[in-house]
């Protein structure tokens, strides 16, 4: 069983994690929210950390799951250990952009069901699989 950890993609910009309460991504959303022009930003809690993986490396660890019997009944974390404030983030998304913003706090884009900080533990991953995160946030960036 895996647990994926944010999943990101250049081409098709998304996050996946199994537990959020509501549809929203925040990578996409801070975007749209820049490509409409906006100067004020208006995100939830921009104190939470989240930890993104390239789905690349997420796709690594899938395929050396599918060679190793290592791996079979055990419950392996999938990310990059690092985590990001969502407005340290959204500060990043602007930089690339080339935006000068302001962040504003919108109480009804807070999800009720949230957790303030979201790391993983990828000791397993790299333990059982030989799996380590390639593609680094300055990476990411690079192919943005």
């Amino acid at each position: 069983i895996f647990f994926f950890f944010n999943d990101t993609a250049t081409t098709e910009i998304y996050t996946l994690s199994l537990h959020d309460a509501l549809p929203i991504y925040i990578i996409p959303e801070i975007m749209n929210q820049l490509l409409n022009g906006n100067k004020e930003l208006l995100l939830g809690n921009i104190d939470a950390t989240r930890d993104f993986t390239f789905v690349s490396d997420t796709a690594d660890a899938i395929i050396r799951s599918l060679n190793s019997k290592k791996v079979i009944g055990e419950i392996i974390n999938v990310g990059s250990g690092n985590e990001i404030s969502i407005r340290e983030l959204a500060l990043k998304i602007a930089k690339i952009a080339k935006r000068k913003i302001r962040i504003r706090y919108d109480e009804g884009r807070e999800r009720p069901y949230d957790v303030n900080r979201l790391v993983c533990n990828n000791k397993k991953a790299k333990t059982l699989l030989d799996w380590n995160v390639k593609i680094g946030r300055a990476s990411c960036r690079e192919r943005v």
